[in-house]
């Protein structure tokens, strides 16, 4: 292998964990501007057009939406098959479908956008915006860019004549979190209370995790002293400069295998022959596991209280 599947190997998981972490934390704290209650700043009503609208938006707009979102990820399931196996019963139609559906997708969330915008001033998380409140929500909605980013590769492919990307609109279907916000459901008080936790008892939460993240970092170092020079965690098949990878060459390749014992499993559990490396193990089954834990339990207790207080308030 090269030296960038080498990198890859041992640190391309982890930046994957940090962005997707990363984008969870702005989905959060976007849902949480979405759950707030907000007062008007202007002395601005909608008017009777933009209040139909906003109806024709959540009961009609947003479900298709949701619709459409599910029967394009039946055929993106559907298109994966035929192009594991193309004598499928299916491949003669499903191609077809896709560009159908593809089309339809454009031009339901192209519809979305724009009557989203358009409804804007009689939205209660924009309207405190006054005139601007369509700019505000074009721009800082996440459920509009997530609708943008499903229609950029059907976009492009119809625009080139040609099936290159994946069909990808099923991502919309996060769209029913927004709707689930809006209704006075078991689960909308599920969803309200994870966003209480994360917004009143995040700095807690935070540090927490960072401690969880310290315990993590320190035994991926032990692991690594610990097996750098071990032929049982040496994968062949990955070779690089004539010899094979060390899983536990470095602390981000460690971090992987480190974060599996942590939460109980132990995939590598016969290759740890020596003294030093059984006793690392032992210290995560007995300390690292419940100090990991110690977070997550935290979040568990604060999510419990938040749910049983929205529960009464229905």
């Amino acid at each position: 292998m090269a030296l960038i599947d080498k990198i890859l190997l041992e640190v391309g998981w982890l930046i994957l964990f940090l962005v997707g972490s990363a984008v969870l934390y702005s989905i959060f704290m976007a849902l949480s501007v979405l759950k707030a209650e907000k007062v008007y700043r202007s002395g601005l009503e909608a008017n009777d057009f933009e209040k139909s609208m906003f109806w024709f938006v959540t009961y009609v707009v947003d479900p298709v939406v949701l619709v459409t979102g599910l029967a394009n990820f039946v055929v993106f399931a559907l298109m994966t098959e035929v192009r594991y196996d193309p004598t499928v019963s299916f491949a003669s139609w499903i191609y077809t479908a896709d560009i159908v559906m593809q089309i339809i997708g454009i031009f339901v969330l192209s519809t979305s956008i724009s009557t989203r915008v358009a409804s804007a001033s009689a939205n209660q998380t924009w309207r405190m915006y006054g005139r601007a409140a369509p700019i505000f929500c074009f721009f800082l909605n996440i459920f509009t860019w997530f609708d943008i980013i499903a229609m950029v590769p059907s976009v492009i492919d119809l625009w080139g004549g040609y099936n290159k990307y994946y069909n990808i609109q099923a991502i919309t279907l996060i769209r029913s979190v927004e709707m689930v916000l809006r209704t006075p459901t078991i689960t909308g008080v599920g969803i309200r209370a994870f966003l209480d936790v994360f917004e009143m008892d995040g700095p807690l939460l935070m540090t927490l995790f960072a401690f969880a993240a310290v315990v993590w970092t320190m035994f991926s170092g032990l692991y690594m002293v610990a097996n750098q020079t071990n032929e049982d965690t040496v994968w062949e098949a990955a070779e690089y400069e004539g010899k094979g990878w060390n899983r536990f060459d470095s602390i981000p390749g460690s971090m992987f295998f480190v974060l599996l014992n942590l939460c109980q499993e132990h995939p590598l559990a016969d290759s740890f022959t020596r003294i030093f490396q059984r006793v690392i193990i032992v210290a995560v089954c007995i300390l690292g596991v419940p100090f990991f834990g110690v977070p997550t339990g935290i979040l568990g207790a604060c999510l419990q209280e938040r749910t049983e207080e929205g529960l009464e308030r229905m």
